[in-house]
């Protein structure tokens, strides 16, 4: 039980750095070459982690 939980802690603590990572490479893509390329990637991503998420879900349903 502990490790999972140590294990789920260090899962966010990663994911927000890599969240913020992504925010500032947005944000200097938006300072180099303005505010399209940077949205359409932002919307990519957005989109691919619905996707994901969606999957994860539909599987989880499919195994019980």
């Amino acid at each position: 039980m502990i490790d999972r939980t140590l294990i789920a802690l260090a899962a966010g603590v990663i994911s927000f750095f890599v969240a913020l990572a992504g925010a500032w490479v947005l944000v200097s893509a938006y300072e180099k070459i303005g505010w399209q390329i940077p949205l359409a990637a932002g919307v990519a991503v957005a989109v691919a982690l619905w996707v994901v998420d969606f999957l994860t879900d539909e599987l989880a349903k499919r195994q019980k």
